[in-house]
């Protein structure tokens, strides 16, 4: 009992010290200011306003209904405190629920490590190396992303689809749109998933059924979130126009990210422009994302 235990405190330990070093991060530091500025007044607004009125007519909003309500709630809590948009603590405010995310993030990976052969030191070992990852940390707390709040619900959409839950992980996926776009991008790993269901499935007709509930579960959540800001009647167009948009607004090989088409030299590159072996950025990212899905759809 004793060395079950143990393991279980120092994972909270982790946890505890991870999320409280990300909360200090974010109350000394000020953030992404363009990010920090779109997330403030959309959240008072939103707060303000009601759902309904939020996407107005001229008014700049690119992000899907989904984590609109957090920001809506935060603008909430700040109205009735009165706290200004330059206090410490609205910062801390917009950081507070991505800063949680990442923080179960870091105890799935010690799950998910228990479940192999690592052992419990080990585990926790890849636990503190995911709760206190420095890029997270920057990401999270000093410019203040809701990245861990989109790869959370990714994360756990690949841990049921590996487990064949495939239904549940659609639900996870659709969360996962709900907040942002770039999850269609993962869309092919969810589909290549599915498709092997149906091959490991000797009644076909269930798996269909399977593949098609799965795509209905996937849609319902972004859906559901969006009800309130576009109503029945126009949900479906409003819906799609909103991620064509946001799509489409940013013709970039990579923004201010750290990732491997920014190593490469492609931060703010125009998609069209060339970029390696006679390609342009848009051809060479898509050779990286088939590589990524095929690797994904492969674990």
């Amino acid at each position: 009992m004793k060395q079950r235990t143990k393991p279980n405190t120092a994972l909270w330990v982790v946890l505890a010290s991870a999320l409280a070093l990300r909360l200090a991060l974010a109350l000394v530091t000020e953030g992404y200011p363009y990010d920090m500025s779109c997330f403030v007044a959309w959240g008072d607004k939103l707060a303000a306003q009601g759902p309904a009125a939020f996407y107005s007519e001229g008014y700049f909003a690119d992000y899907p209904p989904g984590y609109l309500w957090v920001l809506g709630l935060v603008g909430a809590v700040r109205a009735a405190l009165g706290i200004a948009y330059e206090s410490r603590w609205t910062y801390l405010l917009l950081a507070l629920v991505p800063s949680v995310c990442d923080c179960v993030s870091a105890a799935l990976v010690y799950a998910v490590a228990r479940r192999g052969t690592v052992g419990r030191q080990m585990a926790l070992v890849l636990a503190a190396f995911t709760a206190f990852d420095p890029l997270l940390l920057f990401d999270t707390a000093v410019w203040k992303q809701i990245d861990g709040a989109f790869t959370l619900p990714l994360l756990l959409c690949f841990l049921l689809l590996e487990q064949r839950r495939y239904l549940p992980a659609a639900v996870w996926f659709g969360l996962a749109l709900a907040i942002k776009p770039q999850a269609l991008l993962f869309g092919p790993v969810l589909a290549a998933c599915f498709l092997a269901g149906i091959a490991l499935e000797q009644d076909r007709l269930r798996a269909f059924g399977r593949c098609f509930g799965g795509a209905a579960l996937a849609l319902l959540v972004p859906l559901l979130t969006g009800i309130p800001f576009f109503g029945l009647a126009q949900l479906g167009p409003r819906l799609v126009e909103k991620y064509t948009d946001t799509m489409s607004g940013y013709p970039y090989a990579s923004i201010n990210a750290f990732n491997w088409l920014a190593a490469l030299g492609g931060n703010w590159k125009s998609l069209s422009e060339p970029a390696l072996f006679g390609m342009s950025w848009q051809q060479l990212g898509w050779v990286h994302i088939l590589l990524v899905t095929a690797g994904l759809a492969y674990f």
